[in-house]
């Protein structure tokens, strides 16, 4: 805090700074980096897109789950003061059946 700033004034500059942060990051989430997303996956098949190399590796669809459960965990959650569902263990598990596909 600046010498002699008054302590509301202070709070009040850090919440609107807070504020433009979450706008600003969010609106690089959904117009910017989620579109980009989005047209990267549409260039893979659902097979591509689960393809594991071994068992100790991840896909591409389990890495975009973990993105998307770490997102609403930290952002809908920890910021939008929403309930928290994650089940963090399901985001890693081999997908079998394309037809359900959670990320396209």
């Amino acid at each position: 805090m600046v010498k002699g700033s008054n302590p509301l004034e202070a709070s009040l500059n850090q919440t609107a700074v807070g504020v433009a942060f979450v706008h600003q990051s969010v609106e690089y989430l959904l117009n910017d980096y989620l579109p980009k997303i989005q047209r990267c996956l549409e260039q893979l098949t659902d097979e591509q897109i689960w393809w594991r190399p071994n068992s100790q590796t991840n896909s591409i669809g389990n890495l975009v789950l973990h993105l998307s459960g770490n997102a609403r965990q930290w952002i809908v959650c920890g910021l939008g003061d929403q309930p928290d569902h994650r089940n963090r263990s399901l985001e890693f598990e081999p997908v079998r059946n394309y037809s359900s596909n959670p990320v396209t």
